[in-house]
């Protein structure tokens, strides 16, 4: 699914359906990281850059741990930048880089136009959470027969940066 602030009518002006006077905020449902961490990743689409003020608005993502009681800012487009004139952009981060995982995680996105008027719209498409379940594996045997009984082993943590495993 993609979720989109508004799309106007057909034949209708460019303003006639975006963020006006305040914000709108998608909400995931709950989803469990209970078992470990994830990254989560998802294609984002922004504009405020036209009208009489343009540049003047922000897209923020934050994630939850309890469910949406608190919550912790994972990236704020805008006002200004590259990414504030339409266009998709892929974010993603570990979760963890921001909040212990629990089983009641969620996320939210928040497209605001709380400044003077300008043109406000933002889309999220592709929102996919993505768990490695990596227990510790300890290879004892690669294949290499041949004489004697030498064993090469790889043991310890999914070879990522800041992991480390045992040759």
């Amino acid at each position: 699914d993609c979720y989109v602030t508004g799309q106007g009518f057909f034949g209708g002006g460019l303003g006639d359906d975006d963020v006006d006077g305040g914000k709108t905020t998608l909400r995931t449902a709950i989803f469990d990281l209970s078992g470990g961490d994830a990254t989560v990743r998802y294609w984002r689409w922004y504009s405020n850059a036209t009208s009489a003020s343009p540049a003047a608005d922000v897209f923020v993502v934050d994630v939850s741990n309890d469910g949406g009681t608190s919550w912790t800012n994972v990236e704020v487009v805008g006002p200004g930048g590259p990414e504030v004139v339409g266009g998709w952009f892929q974010h993603s981060f570990r979760v963890s880089d921001f909040v212990t995982p629990t089983a009641n995680m969620r996320m939210r996105f928040v497209a605001s136009d709380e400044g003077d008027g300008s043109i406000v719209e933002a889309a999220i498409d592709d929102f996919e959470i993505l768990r490695f379940d990596c227990t510790e594996v300890c290879q004892t045997d690669l294949g290499f027969a041949g004489p004697g009984n030498a064993i090469f082993a790889v043991c310890g943590e999914p070879l990522d940066s800041g992991n480390s495993a045992t040759m």
